[in-house]
């Protein structure tokens, strides 16, 4: 390949840019005949090569001046915020000062007040926490009673529970005697209904030779 022609990822190599930015600059190119080599890829001539990095060095150049003029408004402002902060860390030290003040005196006039207030409160406290012994121990006095009167409560429950598990077995043998007579009971009347059982065939049959005359007499 001529060395005055190249592709452009060689370009963009040689530059340090994208190939998209290479190929944002060759749409500025004047002429839009492009020549390209045996795989496809597009060729840039000498002229196209030095035309696209003038653009890209006008536009490094903008950039750096923009960031030199950036950095130097940055710098003013940030010169100008410490001044401020300065004169503001001045201000906020003398005021801090005379807060300081202002709370130390009103420190030692509350710790006054407030030994005063602890002394008294203590004092009522001694009194409360002994109305409250005197409460805890007439009311576990009445629990304790409580509590005996429960344990008597439930003896007599399990007393009665003992009570009603007799009863219960009680009646559950007089169910099964019963259910075992009612067998019983029915085994025989099956007995005697068989050992009857000829005799009302035979009424049965001489009733209905009776019945049929007077069935005759009534028809139309």
């Amino acid at each position: 390949m001529s060395e005055n022609l190249k592709t452009i990822k060689e370009l963009a190599d040689e530059l340090g840019i994208t190939k998209q930015t290479v190929q944002y600059h060759i749409k500025n190119l004047p002429s839009k005949i492009r020549k390209k080599n045996s795989r496809g890829a597009i060729l840039l001539t000498k002229e196209e090569q030095n035309f696209i990095k003038s653009r890209v060095n006008k536009q490094s150049d903008r950039e750096q001046s923009d960031r030199e003029q950036s950095d130097r408004e940055q710098s003013d402002r940030e010169q100008s915020d410490r001044e401020q902060s300065d004169r503001e860390q001045s201000d906020r030290e003398q005021s801090d000062r005379e807060q300081s003040d202002r709370e130390q005196s009103d420190r030692e006039q509350s710790d006054r007040e407030q030994s005063d207030r602890e002394q008294s409160d203590r004092e009522q406290s001694d009194r409360e926490q002994s109305d409250r012994e005197q409460f805890y121990l007439e009311k576990i006095k009445i629990q304790e009673e409580q509590i005996e009167d429960f344990k008597e409560q439930r003896i007599e429950l399990r007393e009665q529970v003992k009570h009603l598990g007799v009863l219960l077995d009680q009646q559950q043998r007089l169910a099964l005697q019963d259910k075992k007579l009612l067998e019983e009971y029915k085994s025989e009347i099956n007995e005697l209904k068989s050992l009857k059982m000829p005799q009302e065939i035979k009424k049965r049959i001489n009733r209905r030779k009776k019945s049929k005359p007077l069935k005759s007499k009534w028809k139309p």
